[in-house]
């Protein structure tokens, strides 16, 4: 009779999990798109940002992906493949 509570805890969690990793994901992709819109309108951005951006924008992007298939449980289950 475990084994479903277990299961319940550890969806729990990991969706948990998810939801905490979202909110700064969330803050860091607002803010470079603030960055990238500053530079569109001609605003003055240090140049070592510049070319960080699309690296910085790949990571964050890689990072929601994971929370997404973190906080979404597969077909065959509620786990990670």
């Amino acid at each position: 009779m475990r084994e479903p509570q277990d299961a319940n805890l550890a969806r729990t969690s990991t969706e948990r999990l998810a939801h905490d990793l979202r909110n700064p994901l969330t803050i860091i992709t607002a803010r470079l798109q603030m960055i990238r819109r500053r530079r569109a309108r001609g605003d003055v951005v240090p140049e070592w940002l510049v070319a960080d951006l699309e690296t910085f924008e790949a990571a964050t992007a890689q990072l929601i992906a994971l929370t997404e298939r973190i906080d979404t449980p597969s077909l065959e289950g509620d786990h990670m493949e």
